[in-house]
């Protein structure tokens, strides 16, 4: 009886509350009647408010009683009316008058400036101010992204561009999505976010990858950072050194609400500066940012698009507090072919200015997606959008929603299948093969022809069939297994192995690994040159730079994240390890004062065996912690941000003996840090130092001895630890060694001050490289180098080996596939 009367309670209640709230809806246009699109309308005193849509139509839930109702956008005068509401739906349809912004006539004398430049210097003086004028905020986030193509290629790559109906025909929309969530932020940098509710077109299963602070871009601040858009930041037209940057101009003043708005024009002084153009709105006595309507283009520094169009609105959350309203971002691209744009816009509601959060409140979690967060209806999804969908937005809602079903069942898969897996041998030479159920969840696949097939002195030519296995689970919960199968020509010998990994953890990263079979190893586990460019040298330069071991083996691993931030993984590894001959000296170009060395890299001229064969049995753990990480929590996985503090390292390896005739005994350690120092718009600093040696060493064979990635080519992968200029197993050592590596990246500094270079858009890049090897000569590399898109590098390498003369050298590679 009790839940009967607390149930019927909370109806009452809940009927009230409904009956408490009406409507208010209706179209903004100009005086021509054309729809203006994100116009900010809201109610006064409540602030409650939200933005017309691309169709200029705007709805708002309020409580009934009356209101003062205020429409405004850029350049157009400011509509404000009584508005009485009732049970009744209000439909209220507003006409904005274009802004006189009167210009009292100037006259600008010879060497004087513009009657802009004074309120700017008001502005600037009052920025840090305003960026310090609230502690914290909590605030509710509306965003809605929508991106779309209006132009590809009938064919890409020589495969047929089809997109299964993921691109509308028509819209060209290929992804469309909303999310609302619950924001707090405190000074100077903890954040908060939940998101409550989440929906992409086409996808009920998905989440949304929206984040209200991807969607802050506050102008009080000196620069700032578009990542994944340009390499450095960008200068606020506001900034403290902001008059070295920009050219202003008044465009007019009006008065609203009481209050003298400038608005004023910003151009940049040097086109290739990093700064915006367009317009920003001061508020006269107060100094402060109104509305903006920013861009930028590829003369700005921006990569990967054409242009990004930033607009802003503020509006009073309180009687002295303004705040973003929304925040609008639009874009467009065009790249191999492939053209097309989008957009991106937040609205900010309910304010809460300097709440009272807590301890509890900022953790390293700054972002949780609530399970039930895409199970919202439609009702509910009509309640809560403060920005109304389009018509083209709703018809592709309606249109991929109602063919998701069609496109997981079975039938659908399986014909998409049946076009993908059709077998193609120019793609199997370049791209592999892969086999596909997807309705399964499962794919075969095979690498490609040219990785599968190499050259070295050891094995001849020898071909490798690589081929893997992938199952996915829910919650994303993986199978892999790969297998290899090897035979040399020259060698005449087969060799075969398989490996089976199972990630059951997608919080933790935990997982467990099997592997095991007869494998042809680099002395030096971490691959210094790979079997394509050793090809190359061996056969056209009679350099045959990589050395071989054969080990038959079994090992286990499993691994996990134990705490937030810490890594490890301890594996157990046993096996038998075989030192290898050369058996082949084909070569294509034959140079008189060279030949090729023998498979030991401790007497290269004498075909002697490295080590003799033994068993061995090897436990290694390795540990990572990276302190203050942060992470986002969805319903399916944990993932994790880039940590703003050094990462630190540490492996243990020990060798044990008499363990099934087991032979070597050692113990090992190695530890090591590594950082990003941000330095904004001057680049940023890549740094790592690493610390060697054996705690014990009473049997040691070379595979086990400390390697260095040393490299005598003319390709890099460029990884920060790898040297431009080393021999490969001249410093190999048992003994106490350490290595330092830094790199600067200039972002542009220098190039962008070159006509030529400044077109070509290449980041500059300067670097130390050094090691210390007890007993040895010191080695240390000074590189200069030109790098795009973060991808595509060239280096000049200066090396140093104790006294002997400079060695210079030149590198490139792509930094995406390695050596290759």
């Amino acid at each position: 009886m009790l839940r009967t009367v607390f149930l019927s309670v909370i109806f009452c209640l809940i009927n009230l509350a409904i009956r408490g709230q009406s409507v208010i809806s209706g179209t903004v246009t100009d005086n021509q009647g054309n729809k203006i699109a994100y116009a900010n309308v809201y109610l006064k005193p409540s602030f409650n408010g939200t933005t017309t849509n691309t169709e200029g139509f705007y709805r708002l839930e309020t409580t009934q009683g009356k209101h003062t109702l205020i429409c405004q956008y850029l350049g157009y005068k400011q509509f404000k009316k009584e508005v009485e509401v009732n049970t009744t739906p209000v439909q209220l349809n507003i006409q904005l008058e274009p802004e006189s912004f009167s210009l009292n006539e100037v006259v600008i004398k010879d060497g004087g400036e513009d009657p802009a430049y004074p309120i700017i210097r008001k502005a600037i003086a009052k920025r840090k101010y305003y960026l310090n004028e609230v502690d914290g905020y909590s605030c509710k986030v509306y965003i809605k992204g929508l991106q779309k193509l209006t132009k590809y290629p009938e064919k890409f790559m020589g495969q047929v561009v089809d997109f299964g109906g993921l691109v509308d025909s028509t819209t060209g929309i290929f992804y469309l999505s909303e999310s609302v969530s619950e924001f707090n932020f405190s000074k100077p940098d903890k954040i908060k976010e939940e998101m409550i509710s989440s929906r992409i077109s086409g996808n009920s299963r998905a989440f949304s990858y929206n984040k209200a602070s991807d969607m802050l871009f506050n102008f009080y601040e000196n620069r700032l950072m578009a990542e994944g858009v340009a390499a450095k930041g960008f200068v606020s037209p506001i900034a403290s050194d902001a008059l070295f940057y920009y050219r202003y101009k008044l465009l007019g003043s009006v008065v609203e609400n009481d209050m003298l708005i400038h608005k004023i024009e910003v151009t940049p002084r040097r086109n290739a500066d990093p700064v915006f153009r367009g317009v920003v709105y001061i508020a006269d006595e107060l100094w402060r940012l109104q509305n903006l309507d920013l861009y930028l283009t590829k003369d700005a520094g921006i990569e990967f698009i054409d242009t990004l169009r930033v607009r802003q609105t503020f509006v009073p959350v309180n009687n002295t507090v303004w705040m973003p309203s929304t925040n609008r971002f639009d874009f467009s691209f065009r790249i191999l072919g492939f053209a097309g744009g989008g957009n991106y816009v937040g609205y900010f509601s309910d304010y809460k200015i300097n709440p009272d959060f807590g301890r509890k409140m900022f953790t390293s979690e700054i972002l949780r997606i609530n399970n039930d967060a895409n199970k919202m209806n439609m009702a509910y999804w009509d309640s809560v959008r403060p920005i109304p969908l389009t018509t083209d937005e709703q018809d592709d809602y309606r249109k991929k929603d109602s063919l998701q079903t069609i496109r997981e069942s079975k039938h659908y898969l399986d014909s998409i299948d049946k076009r993908v897996n059709k077998f193609s041998l120019q793609n199997f030479f370049l791209l592999g093969y892969t086999y596909q159920r997807s309705y399964n969840k499962m794919n075969y696949s095979i690498k490609p022809i040219f990785n599968t097939i190499a050259y070295n002195t050891v094995e001849g030519w020898n071909v490798t069939l690589n081929t893997s296995y992938n199952k996915y689970f829910e919650n994303k919960k993986r199978i892999n297994a790969e297998g290899d199968v090897r035979y040399g020509l020259s060698n005449k010998h087969w060799n075969a192995g398989a490996s089976f990994r199972y990630l059951f953890n997608r919080f933790n990263e935990s997982h467990i690994r099997i592997s095991g079979g007869t494998k042809v190893c680099q002395l030096n586990g971490d691959n210094p040159i790979t079997p394509f460019i050793n090809t190359l040298y061996t056969l056209w330069g009679e350099k045959n730079y990589m050395k071989l071991y054969e080990k038959q083996f079994g090992l286990l691993e499993y691994g996990k994240e134990w705490f937030n931030g810490f890594n490890a993984e301890v594996s157990a590894e046993f096996g038998r390890r075989n030192a290898l001959k050369n058996t082949s000296d084909t070569h294509w170009k034959d140079y008189k004062h060279l030949s090729y060395t023998s498979n030991n890299p401790l007497y290269p001229g004498e075909d002697l065996l490295l080590f003799t064969p033994h068993n061995y049995a090897m436990l290694k753990l390795a540990m990572t912690y990276s302190p203050g990480t942060k992470y986002i929590t969805r319903p399916d996985r944990k993932i994790r941000q880039e940590s703003a503090w050094p990462k630190f390292n540490m492996t243990f390896q020990k060798a044990f003996p008499d363990i099934l005739q087991s032979e070597p005994d050692y113990l090992s350690f190695a530890a090591g840090v590594s950082h990003q120092i941000d330095f904004g718009m001057l680049g940023y600093l890549d740094y790592r130092g690493d610390f060697y040696t054996f705690l014990n060493k009473n049997e040691v064979y070379f595979p086990d001895n400390f390697h260095f990635n040393g490299n005598l080519t003319w390709f890099t992968n460029f990884e920060l630890n790898a040297f431009g200029h080393l021999d490969y197993y001249t410093y190999s050592t048992v003994h106490n060694a350490s290595a330092l590596h830094a790199e600067y990246h200039l972002n542009r500094f220098i190039t962008n001050k070159i006509p030529y270079f400044r077109k070509l858009k290449l980041n500059e890049i300067v670097g130390f490289h050094f090691l210390h090897v007890k007993g040895l000569p010191e080695h240390y590399e000074l590189t200069i180098g030109l790098e795009k898109f973060g991808i595509a590098r060239v280096d000049f390498v200066q090396s140093f080996s104790g006294k002997s003369r400079p060695w210079f050298s030149f590198r490139c590679g792509l930094k995406i596939i390695g050596q290759q």
